[in-house]
């Protein structure tokens, strides 16, 4: 479970309540996306990279070796025939008891996982966020195209979100300006 949140909201940039609010039935693993409601009841799509496909995939089995299924041997996401079986809550993520993982559990896994991994700074998932879009933006994405991946309705608050790197400026500038060659 754990694996699979951590790798859905870095491929996806999804907001923690997003998460939270996701049901099985908003997940397309065939076509690996997602169907995420917004601040403001927003819909949009979020689309799965492979681990975050391989490992929702891995937590599915989970689910259904545990019962948390709605019958066994039920699929928990759509499948070919678009068909889909519930869990007890129909969230996507379930803490131990089988109900709704809340944003306060996303975080504490987070923050358990950072720490597991040595890394010295505090990281949360709205900080996977941030690394979503900064690297999408570093490897050539538009900030407008980031920013309908994140939902925002406002461009400037996408800009806040995008790391801009120094060097990957200088390197631009470099590349494209025509007196700079």
């Amino acid at each position: 479970r754990d694996r699979a949140l951590i790798e859905f909201i870095y491929s996806t940039g999804t907001r923690v309540s997003e998460v939270e609010n996701l049901k099985n039935s908003d997940i397309d693993i065939e076509k690996n996306e997602a169907k995420v409601l917004g601040k403001g009841r927003k819909p949009r799509n979020v689309y799965l990279n492979s681990q975050a496909a391989y490992w929702l995939k891995e937590y599915e089995k989970y689910k259904i070796s545990h019962s948390l299924a709605a019958e066994p041997g039920a699929e928990v996401f759509k499948s070919k025939n678009n068909q889909f079986k519930n869990t007890t809550e129909n969230a996507v993520f379930l803490n131990r008891f089988g109900k709704k993982l809340s944003a306060r559990s996303m975080r504490n896994i987070v923050i358990k996982y950072v720490k597991l991994s040595q890394i010295d700074k505090k990281i949360s998932p709205h900080g996977i966020r941030h690394t979503f879009a900064t690297h999408l933006l570093q490897e050539g994405a538009g900030i407008r195209e980031i920013q309908e991946l994140l939902g925002h309705a406002d461009i400037s608050t996408t800009q806040i979100y995008t790391h801009l790197n120094i060097k990957k400026i200088r390197q631009e500038y470099d590349k494209c300006h025509p007196r700079a060659k």
